[in-house]
């Protein structure tokens, strides 16, 4: 089979797309193949609706057809549905899409251990800052009632019957579910607080680095912030705290609105979150400091989702893209797989 029956046959069905106006690369297979992509990709929606890039993938099947790269190109093409309004898959078969959140927050047992050190005779320096924020903060005397054997049901003082888990739950699920005319997923959030802040090193540090590229949402409770393994994990382990596809909420042990105990929370943030303060400071709308009551925090992530849920999706596409260019190079593949069985060579 030549080269040019395999390459009508990768643009069938594209006969009322541009396909004169596509770039040869003579003697070039991979240089034409790339042109061709970049090309297709340009021509967004076809007059029947489909996508063209969608359909140059789906005719490409039959070129890899038993090869490691199958799969890869099925998840490639599904992605970029999803991606796309999920154009051609069907309502019933569209899974729920996942935002991960992490609840910053201690355990009972750590804030016991807190309380115990703070109530010492001899407070050690790093927590004299948690003294002066009791002295403006009264409900967070008895503080240790807030937190649960897990972090996700931490009580944040802005609402202490409801955990936080519920809380951000049905903030996005609503977000989601509000317009039922939508042909958007179930929104629905991924808790990964167990992960970021458990014994397992490796699975923290991989878990975070997930994080950095996919993006999320971050819930903190300030008041966890003088925990010594909150701290050292989530400041110091993490490297996460600048990232821009990383949301970031810092809740108040309660209101703020004297200025003495606005200027206290904010210095001790400060001194702990330099980081989120800069981003706080430039108005980075998906950073907030102090959150104060419930329908704000509701508000704020409302506002934010959208963008989340465009970089997570994203970042699925592009990782898929990875996998499958990886597959490609992987055992020298791509030499005598794709590129000669599109274009001609010694396999065809």
């Amino acid at each position: 089979m030549n080269n040019e029956v395999n390459r009508n046959m990768l643009l069938s069905q594209l006969n009322n797309c541009p396909i004169g106006s596509i770039t040869r690369l003579t003697g070039q297979k991979e240089g034409d193949l790339d042109n061709i992509v970049y090309a297709v990709n340009g021509w967004g929606q076809t007059n029947t609706g489909e996508f063209a890039l969608i359909i140059l993938m789906e005719n490409s099947r039959r070129f890899v057809q038993g090869l490691m790269l199958e799969n890869e190109l099925d998840n490639l093409i599904h992605e970029y549905q999803r991606i796309n309004l999920y154009e051609g898959i069907p309502d019933e078969e569209i899974p729920d899409e996942e935002i991960p959140v992490v609840i910053c927050s201690m355990t009972s047992e750590e804030a016991s251990e807190l309380k115990e050190k703070i109530d010492s005779n001899e407070t050690p320096n790093e927590f004299l800052g948690f003294q002066q924020l009791k002295s403006h903060f009264e409900c967070i005397a008895e503080f240790t009632n807030h937190y649960d054997e897990q972090r996700d049901n931490w009580k944040p003082f802005l609402h202490e019957n409801r955990t936080a888990k519920e809380i951000v739950k049905q903030a996005i699920i609503a977000y989601s579910t509000r317009d039922p005319n939508n042909n958007l997923p179930l929104l629905k959030p991924n808790f990964l607080s167990e992960e970021c802040f458990g014994d397992d090193q490796a699975q923290r540090l991989n878990t975070w680095k997930k994080l950095r590229y996919s993006g999320g949402i971050l819930i903190v409770d300030a008041v966890s912030l003088f925990c010594p393994k909150i701290k050292r994990y989530l400041i110091e382990e993490a490297q996460i705290l600048a990232n821009q596809n990383i949301t970031i909420f810092v809740l108040s042990p309660t209101n703020i609105s004297t200025f003495e105990a606005r200027r206290s929370f904010e210095r001790e943030i400060a001194n702990k979150m330099i980081t989120v303060c800069d981003r706080f400071n430039n108005h980075d709308q998906h950073c907030e400091i102090g959150i104060i009551n419930l329908f704000d925090l509701e508000r704020r992530l409302h506002s934010i989702i959208p963008q989340t849920s465009k970089n997570i999706k994203n970042y699925k596409l592009e990782n898929n893209k990875k996998k499958f260019r990886e597959s490609t190079q992987q055992n020298n593949i791509r030499p005598t797989g794709v590129g000669n069985l599109i274009f001609g060579g010694e396999n065809s």
